[in-house]
């Protein structure tokens, strides 16, 4: 990986948020004693400074395939920063008390770009599980039912209407209809006849619409009873 030194310098002491800082004990590669170092954490990269306040760090550590582990058989409050790939080196850290050690230990840990991706894959996962869990909690909305009591608008057979005849755009009142209306030109022939044979003088005054309807209705019910015997004598009939 090609590295910019002077941007990183640059990035190491500028004013960007600093997820940890503090002083460190560092054991040196060359000399193993350990060196007081002021160490800088932003994001996944591990500065440290001879002291405190340098316009230059000394190094850095780039936190990607890498372990925070307890360095063993150190009498300090010593961890390890180990990279696992062959050549790599292993930094050896030391806190000054335990508190301090771990909380340098969780927040190396938790610095690599490929534990962040973990982390949000697992964060998707949880918000995922709610968002399904919500969606079964709510009740299932039925489809909307249509209004069974509307009109449907200009209805021929509406009472309000009469049947337009050609020519005609004539409404009426059905409460107040007259008898000899129904022989006029919104009734067929067939349909004249038989009120002229069987009104009387029902035809010849002026009657209510409640009046009509009690006629009509006694006058349709016969036929119906009529077509209703017919059928069960032909019934009979075919039976034989």
């Amino acid at each position: 990986m090609k590295i910019n030194e002077k941007n990183l310098a640059q990035f190491a002491v500028a004013k960007t948020p600093v997820d940890r800082e503090g002083w460190l004990l560092k054991r040196g590669e060359v000399n193993k004693s350990f060196q007081r170092r002021w160490f800088t954490l932003k994001g996944n990269l591990l500065f440290y400074f001879e002291k405190k306040g340098d316009k230059d760090p000394m190094g850095l550590i780039i936190l990607e395939g890498c372990t925070i582990e307890l360095a063993e058989n150190e009498e300090l409050f010593a961890f390890k920063i180990m990279f696992h790939s062959a050549g790599n080196r292993t930094y050896i850290l030391s806190a000054d008390s335990q508190e301090n050690m771990e909380s340098w230990m969780k927040a190396l840990a938790c610095a690599s770009y490929d534990y962040m991706k973990l982390m949000v894959a697992e964060l998707q996962r949880q918000l995922d599980e709610v968002n399904e869990a919500e969606r079964k909690r709510k009740p299932k909305m039925s489809p909307p039912q249509p209004l069974r009591n509307s009109l449907p608008v200009n209805r021929s057979d509406s009472c309000l209407c009469r049947h337009q005849a050609a020519g005609s755009n004539h409404r009426f009142n059905p409460f107040n209809t007259k008898a000899e209306d129904l022989s006029k030109s919104d009734a067929t022939e067939d349909e004249k006849k038989s009120t002229n044979e069987n009104s009387g003088k029902l035809m010849g005054s002026k009657q209510s619409f409640i009046e009509l309807h009690e006629y009509y209705g006694r006058h349709f019910r016969k036929l119906f009873e009529e077509q209703r015997q017919n059928r069960s004598h032909n019934k009979l009939q075919q039976l034989e």
